[in-house]
């Protein structure tokens, strides 16, 4: 088997694994913390985003990639002085805040030892991202694996052990111990690979790396934080706005509406290398890249029909009792997953063409679009309305790509009607299900009918999947 098959294997299954700890870990966190404990927790981790794109600089994005291929003969000594450089940009980070914290800890709504916790992980973090990425480029896809696995799996039994324990010994405040000893087994990690790159016998900082560095890597962090703006901004807003409690409601809702992601992620990491195939071949060959993503978007829109469906139940089993009252966010954003595979189709164009400075511009309207709708409609209507804004900012972003992508392909690459009228029906079908929460047996008639329909459809399934991954 190739490397590269390996590689990307192993990195599925260690995103899987990631994946599915946090998922099985969030019921248990649920029950044994507060509802309000839950929203700090989620707003540390979107503030954490936020802090670390801009403090990154776009050194751990796509940039690494390039300066690994393109400084191949010293690629320790690029890693080196980018460490240094990403350490001298946390420290101003971390001065700038210390010295503005006081005026604006109300809006950040954590206190000032959950930042200085924020910082010192960040600082060390960006130098495991480092080697990852360096570890990924030499396909040494074993030691990856084995740090991604180990540390999700410990850093999640040893906050949860950690929780179990504070709460027993009437430590209130259960929300820093989750965050504090997650991010203390993260550091376990992380340090010894700052080490390491900090006594390679290299130069610890190289001007012209520095220069190249920052050359590509700036324009990058105007479109991860847009990126990061369009998937967190309604949280922090929500917690500034409706406070900690709405928050926890609206952040775990988001997790069982979301978990449609971890599947479309799947199907989209086959789809792309079979329509990169299919449309170096010519034109004989894009009528299949119509019809098999045409069949692609329609069957995950099924899936989202499905998790709005089993919405209550979900909710039910990773929450509990006290966020069923919550439980019409899981359809709006059900059709923002939905949406978010729909964009990514017509990204796919875009990078097949490698016009991937369209993907800043169209990250940042939709960024922007999404901040103007959460200030007017959540003071209005609460953390319901988020999810609203979310769905139509994704809706908005597949609609520029749609737009930019057959401009740019010069040619309809896609089934544009009929994606478009796909979208519609999931979009009505998933919010409709609002009105089915308050009758069980109607909306069990709805789920029967539609599993009777996939086995009476699923020999057509199969074979498209098994098209895909032979391709």
């Amino acid at each position: 088997m190739p490397p590269t098959v390996k590689a990307a294997m192993v990195y599925t299954v260690a995103s899987f694994v990631t994946r599915g700890i946090h998922l099985i870990t969030t019921p248990l966190f649920t029950r044994i913390m507060s509802v309000e404990q839950i929203g700090v927790v989620s707003n540390y981790s979107t503030w954490g985003s936020y802090f670390s794109t801009v403090v990154a600089l776009g050194l751990t994005s796509g940039v690494i990639n390039i300066a690994l291929k393109d400084f191949k003969n010293d690629r320790i000594g690029y890693i080196k002085s980018s460490q240094s450089l990403a350490t001298i940009s946390a420290i101003a980070f971390g001065v700038v805040t210390a010295l503005i914290y006081p005026f604006i800890e109300g809006f950040i709504g954590l206190p000032w030892y959950y930042m200085v916790l924020l910082f010192v992980t960040m600082l060390f973090g960006f130098s495991q991202s480092f080697w990852m990425s360096w570890q990924r480029y030499e396909y040494k896809y074993k030691a990856v694996g084995i740090v991604v696995i180990s540390s999700s799996v410990l850093a999640a039994i040893g906050s949860l052990i950690a929780v179990i324990w504070a709460k027993r010994t009437g430590i209130e405040d259960l929300a820093f111990v989750r965050v504090f000893s997650s991010g203390l087994i993260a550091l376990l990690f992380s340090v010894p690979i700052f080490i390491y790159f900090l006594t390679r016998k290299k130069p610890l900082f190289r001007k012209d790396y520095a220069i190249f560095s920052l050359q590509l890597g700036l324009p990058m962090v105007v479109h991860t934080f847009s990126k990061t703006v369009l998937s967190a901004s309604d949280r922090v807003m929500i917690n500034a706005m409706e406070g900690s409690t709405a928050l926890g409601l609206y952040s775990v809702l988001y997790t069982v509406g979301s978990l449609s992601l971890i599947i479309w992620d799947s199907i989209d990491a086959s789809y792309v290398p079979y329509m990169f195939e299919k449309l170096d071949k010519g034109d004989e060959h894009k009528k299949d890249v119509k019809k098999v993503s045409a069949i692609l978007l329609f069957l995950f829109g099924i899936v989202s029909l499905l998790f709005s469906l089993f919405a209550p139940e979900m909710v039910w089993i990773i929450g509990g009792e006290q966020y069923m009252t919550a439980v019409y966010v899981a359809p709006p954003v059900a059709v923002g997953i939905f949406f978010i595979a729909m964009y990514n189709l017509y990204g796919d164009v875009l990078m097949y063409y490698k016009k991937t400075k369209y993907v800043m511009y169209c990250t940042l309207t939709a960024a922007v679009f999404n901040v103007v709708t959460n200030i007017i409609f959540i003071p209005k209507w609460g953390y319901i309305a988020a999810a609203y804004t979310t769905l139509a900012s994704y809706a908005l972003l597949a609609f520029i790509y749609y737009v930019v992508a057959n401009k740019i392909a010069k040619e309809k690459i896609y089934n544009n009607g009929l994606f478009w009228a796909i979208s519609l029906i999931v979009a009505i079908a998933c919010l409709l299900c609002n009105l089915l929460y308050a009758n069980t047996t109607i909306r069990y008639v709805v789920i029967a009918i539609m599993l009777v329909l996939a086995i009476v459809f699923h020999k057509r399934v199969i074979a498209i999947i098994k098209l895909i991954r032979n391709k």
